[in-house]
């Protein structure tokens, strides 16, 4: 008896857990597998050790608006900014082109995954040097920020610093902005100047 209880709860436990999924723009599944793959091999290969799949992910395209040196990007509305790419740990945004819906960059998506593998294993939301020469545009910051998106003042702040600081920054400097967001999830956003 102690082993039919045994086996129901293996299987009740083991029922109620869902495998993490990845979900892919069609014509760019293959770029999003190998890119994945490409990030977890090299954080392996720095620390030596297996990353797991914890979470599931999506990848969407965002249309870009503007194109720096054969990359696209888009004007974010909320950062007042141009994005190339962003990931929460769950959700991965890359720049297209705005009519073909091709254009994606490597590189970037690349980048992207590496966020969440570093995200969802190690609670790492930074760009930590020792990844440097194995991510594109992996630099550390020379500002950082934290904000809670609850406090709209604050963020409304911050943004406007942001922006100010951005401006008067070099080609391929950084900024880092970690925070909560409305629904109390962290998130981080690099800012790469671009110019």
């Amino acid at each position: 008896m102690k082993n039919i209880f045994l086996v129901f709860l293996f299987l009740l436990v083991g029922c109620g857990t869902t495998k993490p999924t990845f979900t892919y723009p069609p014509d760019i599944s293959d770029l999003c597998e190998s890119s994945k793959y490409i990030a977890k091999q090299k954080i392996e290969q720095v620390n030596n050790s297996q990353l797991k799949i914890i979470a599931s992910c999506i990848v969407v395209k965002v249309d870009g608006t503007k194109n720096f040196s054969g990359e696209w990007a888009w004007f974010d509305q909320y950062w007042k900014m141009y994005v190339c790419g962003l990931c929460s740990g769950k959700k991965i945004q890359i720049a297209c082109h705005p009519v073909t819906k091709g254009g994606i960059s490597a590189f970037t998506l690349i980048h992207e995954w590496a966020h969440y593998w570093l995200i969802n294993n190690y609670n790492d939301y930074t760009h930590d040097p020792k990844y440097k020469s194995y991510f594109s545009r992996w630099v550390e910051p020379k500002v950082n920020y934290f904000i809670n998106e609850k406090n709209i003042l604050e963020t409304k702040r911050t943004i406007k610093d942001i922006q100010e600081q951005y401006l008067k920054m070099n080609n391929g400097d950084s900024i880092s902005l970690n925070g909560i967001d409305k629904n109390g999830e962290k998130f981080h956003v690099d800012f790469i100047v671009i110019k």
